[in-house]
């Protein structure tokens, strides 16, 4: 697996896998669903409190997923929310936890 920042040439497959994946994220997440929601969920995908990036299956460079980091605190108290999914057809074979590990390093 692959981590990578969102950007406009990913559009046309992200809303293609949301498709596909929609019925199991249904109550769980609520990725973006069509052009326009991921055109803004890759705009400030670095930012000083948002870290956005895509989760590649290296070997078929396809997008499996996300990974959103968001309400970076890094002062006193140091704190973060962490928020994940993957693509219905990549789960059960414990692709994102090593994806999660790398990231909380």
């Amino acid at each position: 697996m692959v981590l990578r920042f969102p950007c406009d040439q990913n559009c046309d497959e992200f809303v293609a896998k949301e498709m596909e994946s929609r019925d199991f994220h249904r109550g769980k997440v609520s990725p973006p669903r069509d052009e326009q929601g991921v055109r803004e969920y890759s705009d400030n995908c670095d930012s000083a409190t948002d870290r956005r990036k895509l989760v590649f299956e290296d070997a078929k460079n396809e997008i499996a997923g996300a990974v959103k980091i968001s309400q970076i605190f890094l002062k006193g108290f140091c704190s973060a929310y962490l928020a994940y999914y993957l693509f219905e057809n990549f789960t059960g074979r414990d692709l994102m936890t090593h994806e999660i590990r790398a990231i909380l390093q």
